[in-house]
């Protein structure tokens, strides 16, 4: 039986709370939230306890997912970490470098398995370009991209970039994430970011990054009434694209082009939650682990620190 607390009570919780009670082996035993509304609503749902503190939560856990804003999320992740309990952050897993590398160390030096919650990773579409494009059907990577418009969330602490870390590293580390899954580790960012005057927070978000072959294009934006899709690769030999259709095509250079079959996933935040159950159990290393969140963190900042700058951002960042 894996016993799993929350730190954060709010609506990711619920999501993940909802998936894990379809896990056999998973029992829920405690949530605490800054707001005791949210607790209480969350033990009413899922049947676990309220706690006052995370002092209270990790006494009575062996794993704890935490889903408090970005801000709030290093010293809960080190008190967790350091309590021996295994880790599944939501992204992103802090807002700066320094607090990624103490996070890092904490969960070296306790030796948790840490889970970020990267969830494209599972989304069928997203999997199946990644698949074809890594498994060298269209040759040698070329470019890889990924657009996502629409309208963005409006009030509260996401609007506040010295909470959330802006519309570049709390929404795009997911594109961020994808892309680099897709492409490998980057090597330099050249990024432009836009906020609307008297918004407060960034709505558009554009850059490029170098990979040790190809390059990767991030297009996304919070402020566009059409919301659109669409992500892809090209390679040596062909591509595979997925447009706003949500159908995934491919086409080598010599063939015609085809449709390409989705693996039947089902819920994909049910495949994500039960993967990490089944690493921690097994005690094996999630497939989207820590340094998957540190390395779509330094990108997202790299991609901020390239547009305020003007020029072109090495990696990995300097401390």
């Amino acid at each position: 039986m894996l016993r799993i607390g929350f730190i954060g009570a709010g609506g990711i919780a619920h999501a993940h709370a909802q998936r894990l009670q379809k896990i056999e082996g998973v029992r829920l035993t405690s949530a605490m939230d800054v707001d005791a509304e949210k607790a209480a609503k969350f033990a009413d749902t899922t049947g676990a306890a309220t706690a006052d503190s995370v002092a209270e939560v990790l006494e009575k856990c062996d794993a704890v997912y935490i889903c408090t804003p970005p801000f709030a999320r290093l010293e809960q992740t080190v008190a967790a970490a350091r309590a021996g309990k295994h880790l599944f952050l939501e992204k992103p897993i802090c807002l700066t470098m320094a607090e990624a590398r103490d996070i890092e160390r904490a969960v070296k030096e306790a030796g948790v398995r840490c889970m970020v919650g990267y969830v494209l990773h599972y989304w069928p579409n997203f999997k199946a370009v990644h698949d074809v494009a890594v498994s060298g059907e269209i040759g040698d990577l070329q470019v890889c991209w990924c657009n996502r418009m629409g309208v963005g969330p409006r009030g509260g602490w996401i609007e506040d970039p010295s909470k959330s870390g802006g519309m570049t590293v709390e929404f795009n580390s997911h594109d961020i994430d994808w892309l680099r899954w897709v492409g490998g580790e980057v090597r330099e960012v050249y990024g432009k970011t836009l906020t609307i005057p008297g918004d407060g927070i960034e709505r558009h978000v554009w850059a490029i990054m170098t990979f040790t072959q190809g390059i990767g294009v991030l297009g996304s934006s919070w402020a566009a009434p059409i919301s659109w899709s669409a992500f892809g690769a090209i390679g040596s030999k062909g591509m595979v694209f997925c447009g706003p259709d949500g159908k995934v095509r491919k086409r080598l250079r010599e063939g015609e082009e085809m449709e390409v079959p989705l693996e039947d996933i089902g819920d994909s935040m049910l495949a994500e939650d039960r993967h990490f159950v089944e690493s921690v159990l097994a005690d094996k290393e999630p497939e989207i682990d820590l340094r998957a969140g540190v390395r779509a963190l330094e990108i997202s900042l790299a991609i901020q620190q390239s547009s305020k700058s003007g020029k072109p951002v090495a990696l990995p960042l300097q401390d």
